[in-house]
């Protein structure tokens, strides 16, 4: 197994990083000398479905969340005055 110099690892991580894909072991350190070493982790693939349906079925949406009163309550709350209304034209200041 060849050891390489932190500049060829540098240089040429996307060929090493193949080399470890394939089950390969990549050593390296100042000088050559064998300090460090690249290695593939096994992990644990991601059930998908736990992903995302995990909040299938925790949660709800009210009835009336998008009719007409609610949207009209929630405008109030966030309007103060009518002129304050972007569908309104606001009067303009002299001066």
């Amino acid at each position: 197994m060849k050891v390489h110099t932190i500049h060829e690892t540098k240089t040429h991580m996307s060929k090493l990083l193949r080399q470890v894909d394939r089950g390969e072991q990549v050593s390296f350190g100042p000088r050559a000398q064998a300090t460090y070493k690249i290695v593939k982790i096994q992990s644990k693939p991601i059930d998908r479905r736990d992903a995302f349906g995990y909040w299938k079925g925790k949660g709800w949406v009210a009835p009336d969340a998008f009719s007409p009163e609610t949207d009209a309550e929630i405008w109030k709350d966030f309007w103060e005055e009518d002129m304050m209304d972007p569908n309104k034209k606001a009067p303009r200041k002299k001066g």
